[in-house]
């Protein structure tokens, strides 16, 4: 099978690539972009030089920030030759990664108020893009963000060195995403029955190790309240890590052992589910203080029903997939005439609906339907333990969340900043939602952790952390699978829009969209789009390009499951 292959430009980094060969590069001087064809199914080795003799500030400061983007392959040990011995024992580079845009150059300025005999400084600034903490959360960064830090350098016999600097590196993205890797510890949902993603990134070297380690340490906070997590508080890892032979990864623990076989089989699965990412693991050998753990007799996942969306007509409500259509309930049975339809991520039931003020849940198979009132209902999102997810769009407190059988739960967004919410949707696994909220000229994205109690039962929303990149514009938004989004935006000029597509603690894409769009709805990707416009018209993604929908059924609305 051909391996895809991807243009990555990294002009920070002197690469060389250990399986080919070293490419003739400049050792000095401001760094110069410049191109490297790289496979995108396995990491990229970077090297880079020492400090080159009789080196200008400028030059040494540029040359260091090439050894730091080959940090993540040789633990810093060129980048510190950079610095002064007390530097170089205080610096610590994992603390933070500040990611900038590879569209650019870094600026260096030389502070001329600094200049003394032996000492100087160099101030370097970029447009950001994101930062990486110690624990690889990855935060984007407003588009206005920038980059700056200050390095003082000292004379060394003669040579400049640097002898102050901020902890952390900064590096391109096309550096950061060649040399780190986008993946996901998996913790329990309280009710135990599904695992739930917290994204991370983390050095493609010993990947397996930094996941382990981070998987001990606990999910961030941006999840925490939202999952558990099976392995016992005070569980260490070796210094020496994981070791991974014949595609098999020997974990080692130090730890109570739990007593239970429940507990233990949930934490095989935590681990298991989490080494499987690194493409040299295939199966995994679990040892925790001495007591073999069995990794082969794991629970299993939901099945999420992602393919096919839901929509409404005159006819009733019908299924869609594609450009064929088939009935789901026939007008005459609904008894109102419904709009803004949704239903459950793993079957046909429940189903939800408006009509006028009133949000409707539905069970069809046992024949439960009940209602809630509320001005001006936001779209419905139906998780998959069967609640059914509303908001008032003019009130900045009130959430609707009920069940067929007439069960209600109080939840509140906890706003108090007036603002209305303009959309709401729960994601597939029912461990996040994600909330459109305006307030003045601005439209902003919201995503909160859903607290449950151990029978999925919400109880109520974690902090919500507002999705950094969007300029404020967003028109509506929607889960595309369980830890992506797509956001509906306004485009550059007029009545365009584009997509953007906004993994969660990853960088985000976009691509232009059809004219006058208002409503976005995905399946279990971003490449499974649904948009509708102002005129009524539906539109699907078929990769770069949107394809009008035309079916034998007139469709008024459409929404996927979820």
């Amino acid at each position: 099978m051909r391996r895809s292959r991807r243009r990555i430009l990294a002009p920070l980094a002197v690469v060389v690539l250990v399986a080919c060969g070293c490419a003739s590069l400049p050792d000095a001087g401001a760094p110069e972009p410049f191109d490297v064809s790289a496979p995108t199914s396995a990491p990229l080795d970077f090297a880079a030089p020492g400090p080159v003799k009789g080196s200008a500030p400028t030059a040494l400061v540029s040359d260091f920030l090439r050894a730091e983007a080959a940090g993540a392959t040789d633990d810093f040990a060129t980048a510190r030759l950079f610095l002064t011995e007390d530097a170089s024992a205080q610096w610590k580079p994992e603390s933070q990664v500040q990611v900038y845009s590879t569209d650019s150059s870094p600026t260096f300025s030389p502070d001329d108020s600094a200049e003394q005999s032996g000492m100087t400084a160099i101030s370097v600034s970029a447009p950001a893009v994101a930062t990486v903490d110690e624990n690889g959360v990855l935060t984007r960064t407003e588009s206005d963000s920038t980059i700056s830090r200050q390095f003082n350098l000292v004379q060394v016999d003669g040579e400049w060195r640097i002898g102050g600097l901020e902890d952390g590196i900064i590096l391109s993205e096309s550096s950061f995403t060649a040399s780190y890797q986008n993946v996901s510890l998996y913790f329990p949902s309280p009710a135990s029955d599904s695992l739930v993603a917290d994204p991370r990134w983390y050095p493609a070297r010993r990947l397996a190790t930094y996941l382990l380690m981070g998987l001990l340490a606990g999910p961030s906070t941006a999840i925490s309240s939202a999952v558990v997590t099976a392995i016992p508080t005070g569980t260490t890892l070796p210094s020496q890590g994981i070791d991974v032979s014949s595609n098999v990864a020997h974990v080692v623990l130090t730890g109570t052992v739990p007593t239970d076989a429940a507990t233990r089989r949930l934490v095989a699965w935590q681990v298991v589910s989490t080494l499987k990412q690194v493409q040299s693991v295939s199966s995994v050998e679990l040892t925790v203080s001495g007591t073999s753990v069995d990794t082969t007799d794991l629970p299993g996942e939901p099945t999420y029903h992602m393919e096919t969306a839901i929509g409404s007509g005159d006819s009733g409500l019908i299924t869609v997939n594609g450009s064929t259509t088939q009935s789901l309930v026939a007008a005459s049975r609904l008894g109102q005439t419904p709009s803004m339809p949704a239903m459950s991520p793993v079957g046909n039931s429940p189903l939800a609906w408006v009509w006028d003020n009133t949000v409707v849940a539905d069970d069809q198979s046992s024949g439960q339907r009940a209602e809630a009132t509320t001005d001006s209902p936001t779209w419905p999102s139906v998780d998959r333990y069967g609640w059914v997810w509303s908001a008032s769009s003019t009130d900045d407190d009130t959430v609707v969340v009920l069940t067929p059988d007439g069960s209600t739960a109080t939840v509140s967004t906890s706003a108090d900043d007036h603002s209305r919410i303009v959309a709401l949707r729960i994601s597939p696994d029912g461990a996040r939602v994600v909330i459109v909220r305006e307030l003045a000229d601005a439209q902003t994205v919201w995503v909160s952790p859903v607290e449950r109690d151990g029978e999925g039962t919400p109880t109520g929303l974690g902090e919500a952390v507002k999705i950094a990149g969007l300029s404020d514009t967003a028109i509506d938004a929607s889960w595309a699978g369980t830890s992506s989004l797509v956001v509906l935006r306004p485009g550059s000029s007029g009545s365009s829009t584009v997509v953007s597509t906004v993994p969660l603690g990853g960088f985000i894409t976009s691509i232009p969209a059809p004219s006058k769009a208002v409503h976005i709805t995905a399946g279990s990707s971003a490449s499974s789009v649904y948009l509708m416009t102002s005129a009524g018209a539906i539109y699907s993604r078929s990769g770069s390009v949107w394809q009008p929908v035309t079916t034998g059924l007139s469709i008024l609305d459409i929404e996927f499951p979820g």
